[in-house]
């Protein structure tokens, strides 16, 4: 009995060195990231204001959670000392203002108090969902549990539980000038710790009857404890969206569009003294001479505006659900692909990268396309079809889709149809480098052990485009390590370069791009002993024009 205390004694001393619950965060300005960043970047040359955060919440997911926001007055202030710290914006000042975190509809008199303060834009902080949740126990939960059957004053000690903290909202951003939303910054963090009886809150027993015991008390515990980690993280992705999305969306001619700050041009008075008003002398009589002869002058017939072309790029080279991997090479696809679009001469053409998004982030860009000639969208990431359980539908995943709820946090096809087929454009070109096998290869995912059968054909539901595919809709699309590119779009930005213009006639087919990409792509992924074979579905009238009109 005696060797059990002394065991129980030592193991004591370690708990108290060794076991204590989670330390204090590290802050944003120490952080290597954020300095990386911030050494890149240049501050933005606006003002703005922070209103206080809404929320516009939903059901917790989890089944041992709660909702809980960081207070608002905390969070405000550290949003605003970020964006003060790290000058993104010339001036930020604070609101108390009002608007519907639904619509993103600012008040009239916060707009009125925004422009006295003399600020350009506004930023909404919408919290869509803040939720603390109990994740499980730690390696020390036995240990513990053996502690506290001896010494249970102890036990209270060491961090045997784990708990998480959820953050899902956007940053949306208004122009002070017109109250129209200009952007939207998503933010999707998610913070967690192992945690003692001080910081979960106390519980009777609570070493056997947590989860189910858990109470407000205990959840405001959680939540006091993750939330100084939790505005970190934040506070990074705030600051991240800043620098690069939203400042790259600054220099596009959607924002000047919707941003139209009001310029009104004064002209100083003029102090010149004016000399006396005199009568004018009559005028000299003169014999009228006769008429000149006139020759006409050359007319310059004016040069044919070029066509407009907008082009969305999409690379996925990072899923936050690492279950989803991370296919190779897609982010250098995606902006040399951008490149590419952007080289087409003869188009004005209005193209907008972007990398790692979300499938809101997708959603927003796409509505903001304006009504042009030709619409490109080009994808790069992983595809995926649902068990034959769920449906078996196609789906494209973004940034935040969910292993878990593909059907609720991926696009399907047929969604997706229906979002292109919304863009004003006389014509739309649709270029996918994804698989939709859910093979555990290339550029598609393994969505488990439920039975998958991929469908015999794509799921576009009556499309008004032509979508060029990397590979059939029951393959996967490869990527080759020695060009550092998928095989599709490898010979895709070959083709589109000119490489495919069989007759050399300047405009370039869908036609002439299947038949330079096909046997290409079929002969690379052979040498890895897959099928893969290029499809075009839809309408296959769209031309690319190669050289400007004369």
């Amino acid at each position: 009995m005696r060797s059990v205390i002394c065991l129980s004694l030592v193991f004591v001393m370690f708990s108290l060195v060794c076991g204590c619950g989670i330390s204090r965060p590290v802050s944003v300005d120490k952080r290597e990231s954020v300095q990386k960043l911030v050494s890149a970047a240049q501050p933005l040359e606006f003002s703005a204001a922070l209103l206080p955060p809404k929320f516009n919440s939903e059901e917790p997911r989890n089944k041992y959670g709660a909702k809980r926001m960081p207070p608002e007055d905390v969070l405000t202030s550290e949003l605003s000392s970020a964006l003060r710290q790290f000058k993104v914006f010339t001036k930020v000042e604070i609101l108390k203002g009002d608007y519907d975190p639904k619509t993103d509809e600012v008040a009239e008199e916060t707009l009125k108090e925004a422009k006295e303060k003399g600020t350009d834009l506004l930023i909404l902080p919408v919290v869509k969902r803040a939720e603390v949740f109990y994740i499980g126990t730690t390696g020390s939960y036995i240990p513990n549990l053996i502690l506290w059957f001896f010494l249970d004053c102890c036990s209270w000690f060491v961090a045997d539980e784990k708990y998480g903290y959820a953050f899902e909202g956007n940053f949306d951003i208004v122009s002070v000038h017109t109250g129209k939303k200009l952007y939207s910054i998503p933010v999707n963090v998610e913070v967690s710790g192992a945690l003692d009886d001080f910081q979960r809150g106390w519980k009777i027993w609570g070493i056997i009857r947590v989860p189910s015991s858990l109470n407000d008390s205990n959840w405001d515990c959680v939540s006091q404890t993750l939330t100084p980690h939790l505005i970190e993280d934040v506070k990074e992705a705030m600051l991240r969206g800043m620098f690069v999305n939203f400042a790259a969306y600054t220099k596009t001619p959607e924002f000047a569009e919707v941003y139209k700050p009001e310029v009104v041009a004064v002209k100083p008075p003029d102090t010149t003294p004016k000399p006396p008003e005199t009568q004018p002398a009559p005028p000299p009589t003169t014999t009228p001479k006769p008429p000149e002869p006139t020759t006409p002058e050359a007319v310059e017939t004016p040069k044919p505006k070029k066509p407009t072309l907008y082009a969305i790029v999409v690379g996925i080279g990072e899923y936050k659900d690492v279950r989803l991997g991370k296919p190779a090479f897609t982010v250098e696809d995606a902006k040399e692909a951008e490149k590419v679009i952007k080289g087409l001469k003869s188009y004005e053409a209005n193209v907008v990268l972007l990398e790692n998004a979300t499938k809101e982030a997708f959603e927003t860009a796409l509505g903001k396309v304006n009504e042009c000639d030709l619409f490109i969208f080009y994808f790069a990431g992983n595809g995926a079809t649902a068990p034959d359980v769920e449906g078996g539908k196609q789906f494209l995943l973004f940034a935040d889709a969910d292993m878990k709820n593909i059907s609720g946090s991926a696009v399907t096809l047929e969604k997706f149809t229906e979002l292109i087929n919304g863009v004003k454009a006389k014509d739309r070109l649709v270029l996918l480098d994804a698989g939709f096998n859910s093979a555990a290869a290339g550029r598609t995912i393994d969505v488990g052990e439920l039975k998958v059968t991929p469908p015999e054909k794509f799921a576009f539901t009556e499309p008004k485009f032509t979508a060029l595919v990397a590979c059939a809709s029951n393959q996967t699309a490869l990527s080759s390590s020695v060009v550092k590119r998928g095989f599709f779009t490898h010979y895709l930005l070959k083709g589109l370069s000119g490489e495919a213009d069989e007759n050399n006639d300047g405009a370039l087919t869908v036609e002439e791009l299947l038949n330079f990409i096909k046997p290409k792509v079929e002969e690379q992924a052979m040498t890895e002993g897959i099928e893969q074979t290029p499809t075009v579905v839809g309408e296959t009238s769209v031309k690319l024009l190669l050289k400007e009109e004369k």
